[in-house]
Order: C-alpha cells, then sequence, then structure tokens
C-alpha cells in the first residue's frame, strides 16, 4: 500500500509515507481486535465485553485470546474515563442567594385555565391542530439524564421580581411594578437550572401561557422563549435575541431574534393556553419551535455552543413549563427517532436524496411526523460504491476547507483520471475556484509567519463582510499581533499598541479587557512562556486562530464554517457516544437492521 500521490504534498502525508516504510506488519490478533472496534461490536469501552457470558463471547470470535486482552484493556479504559468524567463535570447555573419559596401561584392568576400539566386539552386550536396530546410523548428515560444534569426547573437572580413555584416551573411577576411596561429593557428573565451540554444531541421543553397583558391576549403576549450561550451567564436584561449570545421566539409579533437581530417573520403570534415548545438539535446545529403540538421550522442555524434555556415577560404574564416531568403536546420522541435514523444513514451515505438540515418529515395540518416511505428513499447506488465517492467527497472538502491549493488540484485531476478510465463523469464535484483558495492559504500564511497587519489587511480587501458581521474576530487578530510583538521582544512598541486596542474598548466589553490584561501579564515575567500565560506564546493559539478566521471567511461566501469531515466525525461520534450510553448493552452492535439495510 502506497500513499497517494496529492497527500504527498502534505507534510501529513510525507509523514504517513515515511511510517508506513518502517512500520512492521501488525500481527492477526491485532488486526482481528481492530476489527471488532471498527466493526462496532466492541464500541469505545471494550471492558463491557465482561457483561457478556463467555459462549456469547466466543460465538462472536473464535480469538478467545484476543477478547482477553480487550477486556484487560477496556478495564483500564473504563477507570480513566471515569477519572476523566470526574473533571468533566457540567457547570449548573445557579445564583449566590436562593430564591424564597413562594409556593403554587395558579389560583391567584386573573384568568381561569387549567393549571395542571397533564390537563393539555384536546380543543381546536387556531392553526388548524387538535387533539394537541394525542400522540405525546414524555422524555425518554434513557441514560442522558443520569450523566447529564439537564435542566429541571427555572431559577431567577437574587431580588427579581419574578416569583416562581414551588417546584420551579411557574414562573410569573411577584409584584406589579409601578409603571406599564413599555420598552423591552422592561422584561425580566428565568434560566434553565442547568447547562444543555451538545452531548445529549437533542433538547426540548415547553410552556403554556397562563396569562398575558396584551389587550389581545389571546392571540398575542409579552413573552419570550429560546435559548443563550452557556459561556455567558451573566443576568439578561433584555427579552432573549435581543441580547448577543441569545436566540428568542417572541409571542408579541411573531418574530424570531438572535445576537440583538431580527432574523425572520417566524410564525403567528402566541397568547394564553398556547402550548410553545423550544428544542436544539445539535446534531444539525439548529433551533427549532413547536406551537400546539405543531412543528413551525428551523428557526435558527449554526448553533455550536452548549445552551441555557431561558424566559422572559414582561409585567402581568405567566408560564407554565415541561421539561419533560409529563407529556409533551409535541412528539419529541418520534422526531429524535427520525434524527437518529438520519445520522445512522448518513455514517453509510444512505441520507436521503432531499436530506437537508431542517426536513424533518411534518404534516403541516397536523404535526404529524411523515411515515411515507417515498420520504426515506435511499440511494440505490451499491453501498460499497456509495461510500467510496462519499469518502473522496470529503477528502476533497477537506483540501478545500484548509485552502490547499496544490492538493485541491493534485487530488481532482487523479480522481478525475480513475473516473475517465471507469467511464465516469462529473464525480470530482464543481471546479476548484483557484484564486479563493490562494487568498485564503496567504491569509493563513501571514497568520503562521506572526504577519498580522498584512493578514487583517489582505482580509478587509477580499472579505470585507468579515469584519462587519463579526467585530469580535478583528480584536482577535489584533490580540495576536500584540502577542507577536511581545515574541518579538518589542516592547514600547507592545505597550503602545495594547494600549490603543484597550483605549478602543467599552466599558461592557469586559470579556474582551479581561484577555487583553492577560496579554499584558506577559510583560511582568522575564519568561513569559513559563508564565501562567504561556499558553497564549504557543502555536496551538495561532492554529486555533488560523482556523476560526479561515471559518469566518467561509461562511462569508455561504459556505459552512467547518468541513464536511469535522461535521461527520462529531456526528460519528454523538452517535458512538449515544450507543455506549445506552442501557441495552446489545446497542453496542451495530447491525445491519438498525441502519435499515436487508
Amino acid at each position: 500500500m502506497s500513499v497517494p500521490p496529492y497527500l504527498l504534498l502534505t507534510t501529513f502525508g510525507e509523514r504517513l509515507q515515511e511510517s508506513m516504510s518502517n512500520e512492521s506488519k501488525e500481527t492477526e490478533k491485532v488486526v482481528r481486535l481492530t476489527e471488532l472496534s471498527t466493526s462496532g461490536v466492541m464500541g469505545s469501552l471494550p471492558g463491557r465485553f465482561t457483561d457478556y457470558n463467555d459462549q456469547f463471547v466466543q460465538t462472536i470470535s473464535d480469538s478467545g485470546d484476543i477478547l482477553e486482552h480487550a477486556m484487560n484493556r477496556g478495564g483500564q479504559n473504563q477507570e480513566e474515563a471515569s477519572a476523566n468524567s470526574n473533571r468533566n463535570i457540567i457547570q449548573s447555573v445557579h445564583y449566590d442567594e436562593e430564591m424564597a419559596d413562594l409556593g403554587d401561584f395558579a389560583e391567584e392568576d386573573s384568568v381561569s385555565v387549567s393549571r395542571n400539566p397533564n390537563d393539555f386539552d384536546g380543543e381546536e386550536h387556531e392553526d388548524g391542530s387538535d387533539n394537541v396530546n394525542g400522540d405525546a410523548k414524555k422524555r425518554s428515560k434513557g441514560s442522558i439524564g443520569k450523566n447529564y444534569p439537564l435542566p429541571t426547573k427555572w431559577v431567577t437572580s437574587p431580588n427579581s421580581p419574578l416569583a416562581l413555584s414551588q417546584n420551579g416551573l411557574n414562573v410569573k411577576f411577584a409584584f406589579r411594578q409601578s409603571q406599564p411596561a413599555q420598552r423591552h429593557y422592561d422584561v425580566k428573565c428565568a434560566k434553565g437550572n442547568a447547562v444543555i451540554p451538545i452531548n445529549c444531541g437533542v433538547f426540548y421543553y415547553e410552556i403554556r401561557v397562563l396569562n398575558a397583558s396584551s389587550k389581545n391576549y389571546e392571540k398575542a403576549c409579552d413573552i419570550s422563549l429560546g435559548f443563550m450561550n452557556a459561556g455567558e451567564l451573566s443576568n439578561i436584561s433584555k427579552a432573549p435575541g435581543l441580547e448577543n449570545g441569545t436566540y428568542g421566539f417572541h409571542g408579541a409579533d411573531g418574530n424570531v431574534y438572535a445576537n440583538h437581530t431580527l432574523s425572520e417573520k417566524y410564525n403567528k403570534p402566541f397568547g394564553i393556553n398556547d402550548v410553545i415548545g423550544c428544542g436544539v438539535n445539535f446534531t444539525n446545529k439548529t433551533i427549532f419551535y413547536t406551537k400546539n403540538g405543531v412543528h413551525l421550522g428551523t428557526a435558527f442555524k449554526d448553533v455550536y455552543s452548549p445552551l441555557v434555556a431561558v424566559i422572559g415577560m414582561k409585567d402581568d404574564n405567566a408560564i407554565m413549563t415541561n421539561f419533560g416531568q409529563s407529556d409533551f403536546a409535541y412528539n419529541i420522541e418520534g422526531y429524535v427517532s427520525q434524527v437518529g435514523r438520519k445520522l445512522k444513514a448518513k455514517i453509510m451515505n444512505l441520507a436521503t436524496k432531499t436530506d437537508e438540515d431542517d426536513d424533518v418529515n411534518m404534516n403541516a395540518s397536523t404535526g404529524t411526523l411523515s411515515n411515507n416511505p417515498s420520504s426515506l428513499d435511499l440511494y440505490t447506488a451499491d453501498t460499497e460504491d456509495a461510500i467510496f465517492y462519499d469518502a473522496r467527497a470529503l477528502v476533497a472538502s477537506y483540501f478545500d476547507y484548509l485552502g490547499y491549493v496544490d492538493v485541491c488540484k493534485a487530488f481532482a485531476e487523479e480522481i478525475s483520471e480513475d473516473d475517465e478510465e471507469i467511464g465516469i463523469t462529473n464525480v470530482a464535484g464543481d471546479p476548484i475556484d483557484t484564486e479563493v483558495l490562494q487568498i485564503r492559504q496567504q491569509i493563513r500564511n501571514y497568520l503562521i509567519k506572526g504577519q498580522l497587519d498584512e493578514a487583517i489587511s489582505l482580509t478587509r480587501m477580499k472579505f470585507p463582510s468579515v469584519f462587519e458581521e463579526d467585530g469580535s474576530i478583528l480584536f482577535e487578530l489584533q490580540c495576536q499581533k500584540l502577542i507577536q510583538l511581545i515574541k518579538e521582544s518589542k516592547i514600547d512598541e507592545a505597550i503602545k499598541f495594547g494600549h490603543s486596542l484597550s483605549a478602543d474598548l467599552s466599558s461592557e466589553s469586559s470579556k474582551q479587557l479581561d484577555h487583553l490584561n492577560d496579554i499584558f501579564s506577559l510583560l511582568a515575567y522575564q519568561d513569559p512562556s513559563e508564565s501562567e500565560f504561556g499558553y497564549l506564546l504557543s502555536n496551538e493559539e495561532v492554529l486555533k486562530l488560523c482556523n476560526r478566521l479561515n471559518g469566518e471567511i467561509l461562511k462569508s461566501l455561504g459556505k459552512t464554517r467547518e468541513s464536511l469531515l469535522s461535521s461527520r466525525i462529531e456526528e460519528v461520534k454523538a452517535l458512538i457516544s449515544s450507543l455506549n450510553e445506552s442501557e441495552e448493552l446489545d446497542s453496542l452492535i451495530l447491525t445491519k437492521k438498525d441502519l435499515g439495510i436487508d
């Protein structure tokens, strides 16, 4: 086996070739062990094989000594995994002062509606849906809840005018404000009591509007719900979506907002008795909403961070929440099952022909999942050929993502020649935009060489929208310039440039000021690389910045910020993690039946 010519143009390819020339053949036992792991039989924790009886182990493989080795090694892996899990505890959202026990305030509301979470009625709603609880499903009682402390109630900041019921699920104002709420600044917010980790795959919750201050309270209300980025745990003073790092669906106008920007006219406003659901799908990085059991479609895309549930309201509004303690109005289990099937299909390159990020098949009138076989048509190409061509597409897209001009050309030429030999055309994909690739590669080279002014200037000239849409990336580049000056021992110039950066920041930019102070701290050490801030000088930080800027450039060109290969890897990781966390040990074995293959 030899390394393909296009790979030899990379440092990785050269090292791989050298490694292969010096590498001896693996023993048959090691090969067999690798095959078992790759097939999904052993999962990522081979030690769990010990949970099966000896007869079952012998049935899977005749190499008993290999499995014994796997069990021993797996036992060590389990201990290491346990130790690592203790170091990676998901942060809970809490405040220094607990709210007083306000008890249940259901009977105090001015509008008489059902307060029992199980009393979601089957009346017909204005959007045409009926029997909203007919297909309702409880949140799955899998292992996710045990490993990740998902939200179970709301919490508020000290002295907040919002009152919580004893179980933390009902929210309303504890007292009436002296002046009527006029603007979004008067909105008060509560947050979920735990961070929603990316590993959970899909998270969903629902609220029911109990009271509304709007004059047209049956159709609209001053209530908004959504998420905020987990890294921004400071109190929010505006409705979700009207501050950076937040996403919200507003009942007053039916619009969705993100990062203080109106995204689009999403749906009709919602009011009293409406059941509004909010969910995040980390597998395709989207946020969606439901109304009275009907899926409303994707509201936001490119959601990359762990989130915190958040609810906002003005005076005289009240809501009841369901974090999964009772039946949901929307069939979330059906949604999750379909997401799981799509993930498995993607792994084997059997994704549907109309596969899109937000293409969960819904019936617009009933809100039910489609069971039409035509909606899940699979490619008819031979599975092995499909995997082969998909792998080539992944490799090509990754080289394009990195901006490797020569490698892209060599790879495209090689696969084109192979296709001509077997009579296949148009498999290589779209023509390579050499000019854009060269510019991106030049910007990357500037960053690696520490030529920050040149990198900023070229980016601004060729991709001006990058800095216009996201000013934070420009600040990061300027900080890297400051670090580069410190690396080159240009202390006076570094101090002068750092002061100019600091002067341009507002008092609200606390995170940026803290980062700038960390960089300045390097000047206090004779050998900055040995200080606690020495990591700022590392090449790894430069590469992170390269990838960050490259992602923003790709986004400005209408592409995704991460490579297709990276997305597939994350999807596979999420699926494997889900399988290994299942309470059913047989789920460690990925069979053809699981993938819908006869």
